[in-house]
């Protein structure tokens, strides 16, 4: 059974000192970085804010390797619109309201004995079922109903799988870029990259042009002459670390050496 959460959110200032993982590091099916993990939306909104992101809907079938980006939202998953594929009333809140929303099969004053006890067998079973929904479930959940079987779930969550074949999540993405600066931002760090040509950037640290492992002696940090003073955001993170803050996690150093 799902447990609600009550996360309010981290807030700007704390989200500040959060490393990208403490969450989950995954990718869409285009190869884009996502980050996953959130206990509410106003957690991923704090945290999207903070490292120049947006807070997407992503969805992926049970086998598949990278999550779809569904686009923007604007709220987290409300599962009392969802399709449960179930012929039974729902969403309850109660046992109360799951006897007054399910009816005996049989009505009437002239009911013959089998009918009268199928209503009585129907009865007895509704309010073992009642009696279910009102022992398992807390405020902000509600129940769904089966085959005779309750399950209770959260009025909304960040994570869902319907059941079937498909997996939902409410996440974080944008693009590397932004996410540099907006990290090197909210840690303090007067470094910023800009965008040159393809995957490649230019680093700058204090207004200068940093091109490898100290200002005064630039050079390329993987020695490669094809890159011609771009370094990629991989390497500008594990220069940062090594040499200005240790504000980038460990996913964003490519193994390229600066010795």
């Amino acid at each position: 059974m799902a447990q609600v959460s009550t996360h309010e959110g981290a807030g700007l200032n704390a989200v500040k000192e959060i490393y990208f993982d403490n969450y989950d590091t995954t990718y869409t099916d285009k190869g884009r970085q996502a980050v996953i993990g959130f206990e509410s939306y106003n957690e991923a909104q704090d945290y999207a804010e903070a490292f120049g992101m947006e807070v997407h809907i992503f969805s992926r079938r049970d086998g598949q390797q990278g999550w779809t980006d569904k686009g923007l939202t604007f709220e987290d998953l409300d599962l009392t619109q969802w399709d449960w594929g179930c012929d039974s009333f729902f969403p309850y809140y109660s046992g109360k309201q799951y006897i007054d929303n399910t009816p005996l099969p049989h009505e009437g004053d002239d009911l013959d004995d089998d009918e009268i006890e199928e209503n009585n067998a129907f009865a007895e079973e509704r309010q073992d079922i009642a009696d279910e929904i009102d022992k398992y479930i807390h405020k902000g959940e509600f129940a769904v109903v089966c085959c005779g079987n309750v399950d209770i779930y959260p009025e909304h969550s960040m994570h869902h799988h319907d059941d079937d074949v498909h997996d939902y999540v409410i996440g974080c993405i944008g693009n590397t870029f932004d996410r540099f600066n907006a990290i090197c931002k909210a840690n303090n760090v007067d470094a910023h990259a800009e965008e040159e040509c393809g995957d490649y950037y230019t680093l700058y640290a204090s207004d200068e042009i940093i091109y490898g492992v100290a200002e005064d002696e630039p050079q390329n940090i993987c020695e490669e002459e094809d890159l011609q003073g771009y370094l990629a955001l991989d390497m500008f993170a594990s220069y940062i670390n090594t040499h200005i803050k240790d504000i980038f996690p460990a996913e964003w150093n490519d193994g390229c050496s600066d010795e």
